[in-house]
């Protein structure tokens, strides 16, 4: 499967969701479950300064998700987090999370000097690190990336073309 992913801001949970938290919760992976909670009781809605949930789409059908808010494990606001990030097993390594990841990245740009993640698993941590990220050794956290020199917030994500 390869053509056109589209990255769109979400401002609410979107039809298509469940179908992704299913097969997370079928990996053995609770933070859809997670992020469908928070977002319903109005915990997280990803909607402070500097924040964004984000989905992806192709031919009109949600394929991935993520999330960046502040990072709720360090004090301060200079530090973001990615998080609940998603992609459906039929559609990763063909450029979706990796589109997800750039826009998150270029939307913290300007607003947060680093971005933190923690993940579990060996293929994401190597995602991540081909993402940029490196590692890190800290109980809040499994990989980091400074920024600097982005432009400042979330502008107008782009449709981008995915790669094998």
């Amino acid at each position: 499967m390869t053509g056109l992913i589209e990255i769109t801001r979400l401002n609410s949970l979107p039809a298509g969701l469940e179908t992704l938290r299913i097969e997370s919760a079928r990996e053995g992976f609770g933070f859809l479950d997670r992020l469908v909670a928070d977002w319903t009781r109005g915990t997280n809605t990803f909607s402070r300064s500097g924040e964004g949930l984000l989905g992806s789409y192709a031919d009109g059908q949600l394929v991935g998700v993520g999330g960046l808010n502040a990072d709720p494990y360090l004090p301060g606001t200079d530090v973001g987090r990615i998080r609940h990030v998603y992609v459906l097993g039929v559609w990763r390594h063909q450029g979706v999370g990796r589109a997800l990841i750039d826009c998150l990245v270029r939307g913290a740009g300007g607003l947060f000097s680093e971005l933190r993640l923690r993940t579990v698993t060996a293929g994401a941590a190597a995602f991540y690190v081909r993402c940029g990220f490196s590692r890190v050794d800290d109980p809040s956290a499994t990989h980091a990336l400074k920024l600097g020199g982005c432009p400042k917030g979330f502008g107008t994500p782009t449709s981008q073309p995915t790669s094998s």
